[in-house]
């Protein structure tokens, strides 16, 4: 018998959130960690800030999850709305990486210099996406019918994975703010074809309500299986 829900938390997004929005759903929870992140504010110094441009960490982790794509890398992830959302939402980087031939390489290795950045992260985060992708896939297969992304930022998984009979619901929990603002790109890049297909959008500071008070009112059901 399949589990509920596949929970996917997205670590570095908010710490709180995860504390805090484990209880009611508990029992029916198989919990993953991703990469994608939602939170504001950018955590590089130094050159690596310079390198970044002191741009949201959220902005940062849709540059370095299409780097190896762009950079023609063998085995890549499979991410292909990632950097559609990313020309949306840092037109001018996005059209310095495609359009000047050395940009994507020195991009790289500004941020993975041993002094200040982090020597393999451009290859971590690409093989983080790929595990967890296949993590999804997995729990799909096994019948998996209602998949909740908590922090879930700039994540395209619901666009990318969800089956096109709609037999799977994807929910995507975040802070109010984040929420709103992913449905309108959501909708403005289109990616669902149809707004019908869309997750469900939760809006919800888990530091404040319990993950199942926030997802019970938007439909999800803990006892589907």
């Amino acid at each position: 018998m399949a589990t509920a829900m596949l929970q996917v938390i997205d670590a570095p997004a908010a710490t709180q959130q995860r504390e805090q929005g484990q209880s009611k759903a508990a029992n029916s929870v198989s919990a993953v960690q991703v990469d994608e992140s939602l939170q504001q504010g950018s955590s590089k110094v130094g050159c690596l800030s310079l390198a970044t441009r002191g741009q949201p960490t959220n902005y940062d982790m849709l540059l370095f999850r299409t780097l190896n794509q762009a950079l023609r890398t063998p085995h890549h992830n499979d991410d292909f709305l990632a950097a559609k959302i990313r020309d949306e939402l840092i037109p001018v980087r996005s059209w310095w990486l495609k359009n000047v031939p050395w940009a994507k390489y020195q991009l790289r290795s500004m941020v993975e210099n041993s002094r200040w950045g982090v020597p393999g992260c451009t290859n971590f985060i690409d093989a983080r996406t790929k595990w967890m992708d296949a993590a999804v896939k997995d729990g799909l297969a096994a019948g998996i019918k209602q998949v909740v992304l908590i922090a879930a930022g700039y994540d395209t998984r619901a666009y990318r994975l969800a089956p096109a009979d709609g037999s799977v619901r994807f929910f995507e929990v975040d802070l109010p703010d984040a929420s709103h603002r992913k449905r309108a790109l959501a909708k403005k890049l289109k990616l669902c074809k149809d707004d019908a297909a869309l997750p469900t959008y939760v809006a919800a500071d888990l530091s404040v309500v319990d993950l199942g008070d926030a997802l019970g009112p938007a439909g999800f059901n803990p006892a589907q299986v």
